[in-house]
């Protein structure tokens, strides 16, 4: 997605760059939303539906790569969910950003949390997508029994010899997260599998390391006072029905929607159900009086990539 109104800028970060891209829209009259992307998913992965009608709704849409896939650099150390988040925090200070909606898939979701816990002030609302407030403790539900296996199936598998195997791999990832209640786009998977190999793509980043190595959160989830919204689906093969509402228990302000037959995925036909839910949702938590400009023209780098 490129053209008048979008960006693309590095943010530099300790010891990577990170690949940001901001969408404006000429009369944004709202707060900006940060979205943040699951593992292993690039920017490039969210549906230009939803950047389109946030867009509409008066927002400025900043999406970026993590360390470790995409455009963005490789991290030469391993890390954890803080690392990531405060990633976040980078990529809203070279923005001048002072708070942002936030809306996270997966990890991008857990991420969210962490920025709202720890960085409250930078955060309007937030949105959880298909995630968890704790994915690791084992105090909720484990991955279903039949992901496991077929997972384990493809950690196991021969590499990838070359860059159609490799389309394919990402593509068999993706099949093994898709519920019944829309359809697998497949078009849309494979071009953006193509852009991530030709971009930057291992089997192994440091993102699922990162989950597994951050100490639980769950405890401080009451400290969030900004609204939150929760989307989940009930054929979610790694996070059951618990996680949501565990979530939903212990955070103040927060609403759960569930989608019958999601899996763990955001397809396009998921964004045009959610859209009205979702643009609701940012508006309610707009504050009163106006928003402060999100991106100001001075703020923007456009370099024409």
């Amino acid at each position: 997605m490129t053209g008048p109104g979008h960006q693309r800028l590095t943010v530099a970060v300790d010891d990577v760059d990170l690949h940001v891209e901001v969408t404006h829209r000429s009369g944004s009259s709202r707060q900006p939303v940060l979205l943040v992307s699951g593992a292993d998913s690039p920017a490039s992965r969210w549906r230009p539906r939803l950047v389109d009608g946030l867009g509409a709704a008066g927002h400025t849409v900043i999406r970026y790569d993590h360390r470790d896939i995409g455009r963005s650099g490789a991290s030469g150390v391993p890390y954890d969910l803080h690392r990531l988040t405060a990633d976040a925090v980078a990529v809203l200070d070279a923005l001048s950003i002072t708070a942002a909606h936030v809306v996270g898939s997966s990890m991008g979701a857990m991420i969210g949390q962490l920025l709202a816990i720890d960085h409250g002030e930078r955060v309007v609302s937030l949105t959880v997508l298909i995630s968890s407030p704790d994915p690791v403790s084992g105090a909720l539900s484990a991955p279903s029994d039949r992901y496991m296996e077929a997972a384990g199936e493809m950690i196991f598998a021969p590499p990838p010899v070359d860059d159609a195997e490799r389309v394919e791999r990402i593509l068999a990832g993706a099949r093994l997260l898709t519920g019944t209640r829309y359809d697998f786009d497949e078009d849309f998977l494979r071009r953006d599998a193509v852009t991530s190999i030709v971009e930057s793509w291992t089997l192994e980043s440091g993102h699922l390391n990162a989950v597994l190595t951050t100490p639980a959160w769950f405890d401080r989830l009451g400290r969030l006072t900004c609204p939150a919204l929760v989307v989940h689906g009930t054929e979610d093969p790694l996070f059951g029905a618990d996680h949501p509402e565990a979530f939903v228990d212990a955070v103040p302000h927060a609403s759960l929607e569930i989608v019958e037959g999601l899996g763990h995925e955001v397809p396009d036909g998921l964004v045009g159900d959610l859209l009205p839910t979702l643009t609701a949702h940012l508006a309610d938590a707009e504050p009163v009086g106006g928003a402060e400009p999100g991106v100001s023209s001075s703020d923007r780098s456009d370099d024409g990539s």
